[in-house]
């Protein structure tokens, strides 16, 4: 058992449970989060029954500053590079028990200070300019707030991030999903924090960042109405119709014959400095020296050394991200059966370690190209939004909060290379 019956850890419990009685104002009907292995946290749980599960399953790990019970959050100072900087307390945060809370914080997440609602730092929110912290902290608070008073299941962000989830596995309606709100609200006994349709639950959603942009393209792949061809009815060279023929009984907008749908890069890079988990890695790549010459990082190569000898200026801050492309086609399909070809396009992020920029969290994809044909020499027309996006990137300063250094930077990024196969690679270059 570890201890847990040793007479000073049962001391300890007791002690703990008094504290956040005394000390938090979260405390719901007499009960409080239960901190042990299995409750993570997001149980609500009487007194006796958290002095039960503590004794006989132990406390959560890492959870040594108890943050949601009341104790505010610890700052300690953390090395990068030659000198020390002071940063919040995030190993609890790590382990925390709510998913949708760690959700947030890394698609937004801008320092821990900005935790625990109870916690204020004027000092550190004084230096935020960005205005992505508002988002966070409304995010954050929908993450926390439960759906009505005394639910402890389900919070207002939860709840969304569920209803959005059986929308797609089960392919209901608009309409349907509007159904089902309504039917949940007069199910409830306090409905202000439930969305009202599905256009508030993809307004409430918008902040997360995980929108994308739509674009017609020609159905040959000849033409992508983008840029100055955005407003073009016809193809420039065949000059048949962008939309599908229309029945002129019927209603709504004009359907396209094909659609590309582009996920932008540049909110996601942001992301990664507004992570605490991953700010100081993202310059991995400066501080890092191979051993002995031994080549354990694209930095450690030829290739990087030129490059930052011939871009001074980009190379004199580590913080500006070097990418790679890959790309290549699959079939989703038995081939036997039907023949299919998928394209993504994949770009990866080598400012950081080894272990971390070839992983699929930090691989990201920025479009899939369908078939049912390979888009072969035309691979670069769904391209151009890519490229126009890796170009602004490479010359126009981006504003972004770097949350381990606690300071707004002017980011910048540049493709360093390809990845590909051989006939991938004709087709790049083509």
């Amino acid at each position: 058992m570890d201890g847990r019956f040793r007479p000073e850890y049962i001391t300890s419990v007791r002690r703990f449970i008094n504290f956040v009685f005394s000390i938090d104002k979260n405390i719901s009907r007499g009960k409080i989060r239960c901190p042990c292995v299995r409750c993570k946290n997001q149980k609500f749980l009487k007194e006796d029954d958290v002095c039960k599960h503590l004794l006989t399953k132990g406390f959560l790990p890492c959870y040594e500053n108890w943050t949601v019970h009341g104790e505010p959050y610890v700052a300690q100072p953390i090395l990068a590079g030659p000198s020390s900087i002071e940063i919040s307390h995030v190993v609890n945060d790590v382990c925390l028990e709510n998913p949708y809370r760690n959700l947030v914080m890394d698609a937004m997440v801008v320092g821990d200070a900005y935790y625990n609602d109870n916690v204020s730092s004027p000092e550190v929110a004084e230096e935020l300019s960005n205005p992505e912290a508002t988002k966070f902290f409304q995010l954050l608070k929908a993450a926390e707030e439960p759906l009505w008073d005394g639910c402890t299941k389900q919070s207002k962000l939860s709840t969304c991030v569920q209803l959005f989830n059986m929308k797609s596995t089960l392919n209901l309606t608009q309409t349907a999903f509007n159904k089902f709100i309504d039917f949940t609200k007069s199910c409830m006994p306090n409905d202000k924090n439930l969305v009202s349709n599905f256009y508030d639950a993809k307004k409430f959603m918008r902040p997360l960042g995980l929108g994308y942009e739509k674009y017609d393209v020609f159905p040959n792949y000849c033409m992508l109405y983008y840029g100055v061809d955005a407003m073009k009815i016809n193809c420039d060279f065949y000059g048949s119709s962008r939309y599908k023929p229309k029945n002129p009984t019927s209603k709504g907008s004009n359907k396209a014959e094909k659609q590309l749908r582009y996920f932008p890069l540049t909110p996601r890079l942001q992301r990664l400095f507004m992570s605490p988990y991953h700010a100081k890695d993202m310059t991995w790549h400066h501080f890092h020296t191979s051993d002995n010459g031994v080549m354990v990082h694209p930095s450690d190569g030829e290739a990087w050394k030129e490059f930052n000898r011939v871009h001074l200026s980009f190379a004199s801050d580590p913080r500006n991200v070097r990418l790679g492309l890959c790309t290549d086609g699959f079939c989703p399909f038995d081939m036997s059966s039907n023949t299919y070809s998928c394209w993504p396009v994949i770009v990866t992020v080598y400012n950081l370690s080894p272990w971390k920029c070839m992983t699929r969290p930090f691989m990201f994809l920025t479009m899939m190209i369908h078939g049912p044909k390979n888009p072969g020499k035309k691979l670069d027309i769904f391209l151009r939004p890519l490229i126009d996006e890796l170009k602004n990137l490479s010359s126009v300063d981006v504003e972004t909060y770097d949350v381990y250094r606690k300071e707004n930077f002017q980011l910048r990024a540049a493709l360093m290379g390809t990845i590909s196969d051989f006939p991938a690679y004709g087709m790049l270059f083509e």
